[in-house]
């Protein structure tokens, strides 16, 4: 063969063996370009928006949610999964635990209704409806069992330490509840919430620095610092801390602005700053808010005292004591106005009851000193005594409070149990 036809031959050889393999060639390149191509459209119209199609929840995230104690982002989350998949048993579950630590019980109670009927254990819905019945303060019937409880299954300590916690706080069981909490700042130091109430127990026995102290760690491990600001602020209000707590106010102002708590709490130390534009600023705002509000008329009619508008003053200041008989501190300022306008009988009138008052509070803050020596079953007597005084001032929510601290530890006990029924019907009468 002459060298010159080689090449020749070697070019149709080579279509020829091309020609025999193309379909594999293509069936290849096409099969890489549906792999690829595919891939790539599922990822980005699939894997993208999964988070965002109804129904798709990420567990963890609800979790721990739960974990930190916050409730309203967990309902949020599974808010659009109950839309999407109302069946779910697991986030109708977990929806009753976060609206039970939202203290929102109507709703707890029909989601976890609901998901007893799609057959979620049941072990688990019965202690869901006992940590809500100690939340409520029913102490006496779920304390021990939940103490039991715990040794038996100590991954749902978290869980228990902080419904019983809330008991306590609603049976003005303040000892209780500093000592449960003090152990639960022992097994997990990290975790708020027994910081937060510990601080409770100290600010609402009358110690505030300490508790500024506890809520100061509090914020320091929250992951939302607005779950403690509040009280951060009213603690250091109470102790003086006025500058330190209109800063704290103004910060969660920042996200809920028609606060009326920090309002007042905002007016109210401005007031004692001597800033009477920023007070009059802010007692605007929560007036417009909320026209009742006992604190806002005080400090209205406080304003108007200090203009010497007595006339006006008497106004606001007879307002706010429809709305709070017993409150020592409107009737000094309404005798103010009284004693100004020459009104000696009435005047006369408000002092014998503003004195009347004043010994009614030294003797209630006497009894609860007595609570911390005796915080058990041998403080019925204390606590039925404070009930007593309550109710004899008028104010039927806190007498019935106390009352129900009574049968928090004994629930058969008969002075207590006809006690609130009578605060109950009290108050029912004064509704109508």
């Amino acid at each position: 063969m002459p060298i010159t036809d080689q090449p020749a031959k070697a070019t149709f050889g080579l279509i020829a063996w091309l020609r025999q393999r193309w379909w594999r060639w293509a069936t290849a390149s096409l099969l890489i370009v549906v792999l690829v191509g595919g891939g790539w459209y599922g990822w980005h119209h699939w894997g993208r928006s999964a988070a965002e199609q109804p129904g798709v929840i990420h567990w963890a995230e609800v979790r721990q949610a739960l974990h930190e104690h916050e409730y309203a982002r967990a309902r949020q989350l599974l808010s659009a999964r109950l839309e999407a998949r109302p069946q779910d048993a697991q986030a109708q579950f977990l929806m009753a635990r976060a609206c039970r630590g939202l203290k929102d019980y109507e709703a707890a109670e029909r989601h976890l209704t609901r998901a007893a009927q799609l057959h979620w254990p049941s072990e688990e819905v019965g202690l869901e409806l006992t940590l809500q019945r100690a939340q409520n303060g029913d102490m006496a019937a779920v304390e021990r069992p939940l103490l039991e409880y715990m040794k038996e299954h100590p991954a749902d300590r978290l869980l228990i330490y902080e419904a019983m916690a809330e008991g306590y706080l609603a049976s003005r069981r303040y000892t209780e509840m500093w000592r449960l909490a003090l152990a639960w700042q022992q097994e997990q130091p990290d975790d708020w919430m027994p910081w937060l109430f510990m601080g409770h127990a100290f600010y609402l026995d009358g110690f505030a620095q300490a508790a500024i102290e506890h809520y100061e760690k509090a914020m320091k491990l929250t992951p939302d610092p607005a779950l403690v600001q509040l009280w951060l602020a009213g603690a250091q209000m109470d102790s003086g801390q006025y500058a330190e707590a209109v800063k704290v106010y103004e910060a969660y102002l920042v996200n809920h602005p028609d606060d009326v708590d920090a309002l007042f709490g905002v007016a109210n130390c401005q007031a004692s700053l001597g800033q009477e534009d920023a007070e009059r600023a802010a007692l605007a705002r929560l007036l417009q808010r909320d026209p009742n509000h006992v604190g806002g008329l005080l400090l209205q009619g406080k304003l108007e005292l200090d203009r010497g508008q007595s006339a006006k003053a008497l106004e606001w200041l007879d307002r706010a004591l429809k709305l709070a008989p017993s409150s020592t501190d409107i009737l000094h300022n309404r005798l103010r106005a009284l004693r100004d306008l020459g009104r000696t009988k009435e005047a006369d009138a408000c002092q014998a009851l503003l004195q009347k008052r004043t010994q009614q509070f030294l003797d209630i803050k006497a009894l609860k000193k007595e609570l911390r020596r005796d915080a058990g079953p041998g403080s019925l007597a204390t606590r039925l005594r404070i009930a007593k005084i309550y109710r004899s001032m008028g104010r039927l929510d806190d007498a019935a409070e106390w009352y129900h601290s009574v049968l928090s530890i004994d629930p058969k006990n008969a002075e207590g149990r006809r006690g609130l029924d009578a605060c109950e019907k009290e108050t029912s009468g004064k509704a109508k």
